[in-house]
């Protein structure tokens, strides 16, 4: 005859609180209500993630290597599939302290010159099976919200890569 486990001690309170945490985190999941960006950072989740990718990263910029300045968490790149910040993989995330973080969101005229021909050079050598691919996951496509503006790009790299 087995021996009965005695039942564990049951607390109001942390019921309570946990409930309301997951109906929070329920109401910050539903698709049926926009979340501004904004909102969803300020997420327990994506504050845990954000904790996790630092914490890989040894609390130190990527870029510049400096441990002093303020953090945040940059994603690589956008993909349409994750909806949510948290939602990414960590690979797509990487620590960049304020300054190198604000570099890589704010290109200068000639940075961008700079960009594309290293693109070019770098798709060029690429099969044109993956050229769309590759394209359609770049910060410049991807924040671009006009689908024949996107499109129309795509297509002039493409021209210019068959140039090449």
């Amino acid at each position: 005859m087995k021996k009965k486990e005695a039942p564990k001690s049951f607390n109001i309170k942390d019921t309570i609180y946990k409930n309301k945490i997951e109906e929070k985190e329920k109401a910050t999941t539903s698709y049926s209500s926009y979340i501004p960006y904004p909102e969803k950072l300020k997420s327990p989740r994506w504050q845990r993630k954000r904790l996790e990718i630092m914490s890989r990263d040894n609390f130190a910029c990527r870029c510049c290597l400096d441990e002093n300045k303020t953090l945040n968490v940059h994603h690589i790149y956008y993909d349409n599939r994750y909806k949510n910040p948290w939602d990414y993989p960590s690979e797509l995330l990487i620590t960049m302290c304020e300054s190198c973080h604000k570099i890589e969101h704010e290109y200068k005229f000639e940075d961008i010159a700079v960009l594309l021909l290293k693109e070019l050079i770098y798709l060029s050598n690429k099969p044109v099976s993956e050229i769309n691919n590759i394209l359609d996951h770049k910060h410049y496509l991807i924040n671009c919200e006009d689908y024949a503006e996107k499109e129309a790009i795509k297509q002039l790299l493409l021209k210019l890569i068959q140039g090449l």
